[in-house]
């Protein structure tokens, strides 16, 4: 990801950070009383009612929001209600109190009574200049995936929280070939949006809002930059974008639906794939075998009830605002608790957050095949037996100057990640270019490593070479399942990259 993006997203990870870790213990940090004048508001409430992965880890959330027109404070509770993760994990209160007079962000963790201070500077972003350079290489764009994007405005009306609501029904459809088979895979998201034309916002909440984007650094010019990429990104959304342009009013009640075809694929084959326990001629195994039997058609039964109620879908979720109101509130709601204990966090503290950023971008992008779909033909040498293209999403325009590994005309560079062993793959590229692999060791900041290469003529005055190095790369998770790894921290393996090309 080019580092304007990075930066952006890290200045948004920020605003949802309001319940992070999963807290337990009872509340000791009180609120200061206070008797003076009071402050107009605005205040409201949100809830997220998240149904899970088809049930597992749902949860219920739920914000009161007061806010004036230099100040915000989010009170934040949040609880598992599943029948497992409801039972081990107590709920959650947060606080985030933002201080835009005082320059500064509290995030309370409300049951462990402490807080982390951030200073608002810290965390501002601006893009700074993003301009074409002529020396840098060419991107090379992978047209992986299909998008499609549509919207439906079938005519009903209800009232949602004593507002008279419209629905409207946005659908994104993505097809993409599976890393493995190449078959195609569909995943489509629904959102479904009831839009209350009579709620009023209250001045004080767009005030702040546009206080504190200039704070952050999110000015018109870095929001056309923005927006301009993801554009670029998702073309789909400019379609809806048009489509929406009368749509007027406030989304006072959404859901979320997720359908993914391949994984209700994968389910059923393992599901066949299941073999009953054998049964053995004695009495006692009989027996067994009886109430293994009644167990486990009341573990299809469910199954069934499950399938029913979900569909096709394997993920939803619902948000909804309430109880929109000018109020009155005491200063002290925008104050620290009480007993609470101050914890530094210097990742936020420190680091190039704020600084203008300039960077170059490559003066043209060239849209090429997608790499996982190349064979052995195409490349002229196999893939090692269960490697995959090492990369955590496509390149696309939103990378500015990001070296990616690219497919063009006769020349390609590709690398995929292994968990196995190097002398393993190595061994198997020597075998299948029928030539000796170099080793070399190489050092990079004090660690030293291995690295092997193999180069084998390939006509036309190109080379075919693999080339592969004993520093693991560090794999993204893929939420949907590809890559796994514990705590959803990244996974380590090692990565070779088979290239043809003149002067490799």
């Amino acid at each position: 990801m080019g580092r304007a993006n990075g930066y952006f997203w890290r200045a948004a990870m920020v605003f949802f950070l309001t319940w992070s870790g999963l807290a337990c213990g009872t509340p000791q940090a009180l609120r200061k009383e206070d008797a003076g004048p009071k402050l107009p508001a605005f205040q409201y409430e949100q809830y997220v009612r998240n149904e899970g992965f088809r049930g597992k880890f749902a949860s219920e959330s739920r914000d009161l929001i007061k806010v004036t027109p230099d100040r915000k404070a989010t009170d934040s509770s949040f609880k598992f209600t599943g029948a497992i993760m409801g039972r081990l994990m107590k709920e959650q209160r947060n606080l985030e109190i933002v201080r835009l007079d005082k320059d500064l962000v509290w995030q309370v963790n409300v049951n462990k009574s402490r807080y982390l201070e951030l200073p608002i500077q810290k965390m501002a972003l601006q893009v700074g200049i993003v301009k074409d350079d002529p020396n840098a290489e060419t991107a090379y764009v992978e047209e992986c995936c299909t998008v499609k994007t549509d919207i439906k405005r079938p005519g009903s009306k209800k009232m949602v929280n004593g507002y008279e609501s419209e629905q409207v029904i946005l659908t994104w459809t993505s097809v993409c070939p599976d890393e493995e088979t190449g078959e195609p895979g569909k995943t489509t998201m629904t959102l479904e949006i009831w839009m209350a034309p009579g709620v009023k916002l209250g001045s004080e909440l767009d005030s702040f809002n546009q206080a504190y984007a200039r704070k952050l650094g999110f000015d018109m010019q870095m929001m056309n930059a923005v927006g301009e990429q993801f554009r670029q990104a998702f073309p789909g959304l400019k379609d809806l974008a048009l489509m929406m342009k009368d749509l007027k009013g406030y989304p006072i009640l959404s859901t979320l639906s997720v359908e993914d075809d391949r994984y209700l694929k994968k389910m059923q084959t393992a599901k066949k794939e299941e073999t009953s326990s054998p049964s053995g001629a004695s009495a006692t195994a009989l027996v067994t075998g009886f109430f293994e039997k009644k167990l486990k058609e009341r573990e299809e039964a469910k199954q069934k009830e499950e399938a029913a109620k979900w569909g096709n879908v394997i993920w939803r979720v619902s948000w909804e605002s309430r109880n929109f109101q000018k109020v009155q509130v005491s200063p002290s709601e925008f104050e620290l608790l009480d007993g609470l204990k101050k914890v530094e966090q210097k990742e936020y503290l420190e680091g190039e957050q704020g600084k203008p950023v300039v960077e170059p971008k490559p003066a043209r992008f060239v849209r090429t095949a997608c790499l996982a779909t190349l064979k052995t033909d195409q490349l002229g040498i196999p893939v090692y037996p269960g490697a995959k293209i090492a990369r955590t999403r496509p390149y696309s325009e939103m990378d500015h100057n990001t070296k990616w590994y690219y497919k063009s005309k006769t020349d390609y560079r590709v690398q995929y990640s292994t968990a196995d062993p190097m002398d393993k793959v190595v061994a198997f590229y020597e075998d299948k270019l029928k030539t000796k692999c170099v080793t070399t060791t190489v050092k990079d900041g004090g660690t030293e490593y291995k690295e092997s290469v193999c180069r084998q003529p390939a006509g036309q005055g190109l080379v075919r070479m693999f080339r592969m190095s004993g520093k693991p790369l560090e794999m993204q998770i893929d939420v949907l399942g590809g890559l796994q790894a514990a705590e959803g921290e990244p996974q380590k393996k090692l990565g070779f990259e088979l290239s043809v090309g003149k002067g490799n």
